[in-house]
């Protein structure tokens, strides 16, 4: 038994018996046809046989970015046949203009290809091996990137509710070759793996072969660096677990930022790294993340104030810092949308709005006879705010300013812009998830309608 064969039955054994607690998982490899993916299913369906309480499956993502793409994919499919292991083929669509470059599109694209497929519990296999590693950690460094860069990949991370899983990760490329060339497998090519336009491309091709010319133990080494600084990653993030306990306001939403600014600027830094990481955002660069400090920790910093880079942003309201995917576009002011009697319990209102949804309720709400005769008359609607509106909430002695009743509810302002309003007539009925005005809501034992807001 090859070495690459006795490391995958180990790696097997392990996730059976951790499968014996999450009856439902699947294993599934990233299967592009290359090389390394063809050996990793193959190791992984040999190893499988056995052990039929786990199914294996192959997920391809055709990025349809070179002419062979749909080639490709029909290899996958019939090697996926070959092995009696199903192939599932994924679209992605590559976004060429986010200014990420072309490598960091397909891989979001891909990525997000991934988490479409993925359920709880379940094992994304990728073939990544010890040469992938080391690259990683000297294209890093020359990005400048810091500990949690150079750590590189680790061989296990939660992603989407499921694991990514990299069980190649100690073996070399020569040992992966020597495999698919004793098994007499096939694989695809990429020509674009040896465009040296490319960064990767060109450490692999032009500079990780002169380093090992010097130092043969190149790969190894560099693989040592990324595992060190992976334990230097969790020591930071020990410490800004306890940081994050002390300023974490009481709802789980934001981090006070009185008790942020006591904190030096050394682990202020490691603590947004580490609440950006929770909160599944693209972590910005050391001058975005200099942003934060000096423009909304530092300063008076008003509710409109925004520091933003490509996939999220945050922002200061009543001292507390919120991150959040990047906002959409505020509705236009005055915009309305007539609530359509085809599906009364519930509205898209579009990217930038959200969506409205209705419950069946008593005594809170509105009343549920003057909401379904609007919905029937074509007089119930959703508009926007154009300035000046007031209204009188249900409790209330006399109507007042919808903005100054947006500031008492402690609405943030980037919010009240966005907030759609429920009219029945010209009149105003409610604001979804804060109240309902004086006329339209139920009484104690009253048949109501709840709409609820799901933000965008």
């Amino acid at each position: 038994m090859s070495r690459l064969q006795s490391y995958l039955e180990e790696f097997v054994t392990k996730i059976v018996q951790e499968g014996l607690a999450c009856h439902d998982r699947r294993i599934i490899v990233g299967f592009s046809g290359g090389l390394d993916s063809m050996v990793l299913l193959h190791l992984l369906s040999q190893c499988l046989q056995n052990h039929s309480t786990l199914p294996l499956m192959a997920v391809h993502v055709n990025h349809g970015l070179q002419s062979q793409a749909d080639e490709w994919e029909q290899f996958c499919l019939r090697q996926g046949e070959l092995y009696g292991v199903k192939t599932v083929v994924m679209r992605a669509s590559v976004d060429l203009d986010a200014g990420e470059g072309l490598e960091q599109a397909a891989r979001q694209a891909r990525y997000q290809a991934f988490a479409e497929i993925l359920q709880k519990g379940d094992l994304l296999c990728l073939a990544h091996h010890q040469d992938d590693q080391a690259e990683t950690v000297l294209y890093r460094l020359l990005r400048g990137s810091g500990p949690l860069g150079l750590s590189a990949m680790a061989s296990r991370k939660p992603f989407s509710g499921a694991e990514i899983v990299r069980p190649l990760l100690s073996c070399s490329k020569d040992e992966l070759e020597e495999y698919a060339h004793l098994h007499q497998l096939s694989w695809v090519d990429d020509p674009s793996n040896t465009d040296i336009q490319f960064d990767r491309n060109y450490l692999r091709s032009e500079i990780m072969p002169r380093l090992k010319q010097r130092w043969p133990a190149v790969n190894k080494t560099f693989s040592r660096a990324a595992e060190l600084n992976q334990e230097t990653v969790l020591l930071l993030d020990d410490v800004a677990k306890s940081d994050l306990a002390s300023v974490a306001c009481e709802n789980g939403q934001g981090l006070n930022r009185q008790q942020l600014m006591t904190m030096s600027p050394l682990r202020i830094n490691n603590l947004l790294r580490y609440w950006l990481r929770q909160c599944e955002h693209l972590l910005p660069s050391r001058a975005v993340l200099l942003r934060i400090r000096h423009e909304l920790l530092a300063s008076q910093a008003s509710g409109m104030a925004v520091v933003e880079w490509t996939g999220a942003e945050v922002r200061v309201f009543e001292d507390r810092l919120y991150c959040m995917p990047n906002l959409a576009s505020v509705p236009a002011a005055g915009r309305t949308e007539v609530w359509s009697s085809l599906s009364p319990y519930k509205i898209d209102l579009g990217a930038e709005a959200g969506v409205l949804q209705v419950s069946t309720t008593q005594g809170e709400g509105i009343k549920a006879h003057l909401f379904e005769q609007a919905l029937e008359q074509g007089s119930l609607m959703i508009k926007w705010r154009e300035g000046g509106e007031r209204c009188q909430p249900e409790g209330r002695d006399h109507s007042q300013k919808l903005k100054k009743l947006l500031q008492e509810y402690h609405v943030p302002p980037w919010q009240r812009d966005r907030l759609p309003l429920v009219y029945i007539g010209d009149e105003l009925a409610a604001v979804p998830g804060f109240w309902v005005c004086k006329g339209f809501a139920a009484s104690a034992m009253e048949k109501a309608c709840l709409v609820k807001w799901h933000r965008p």
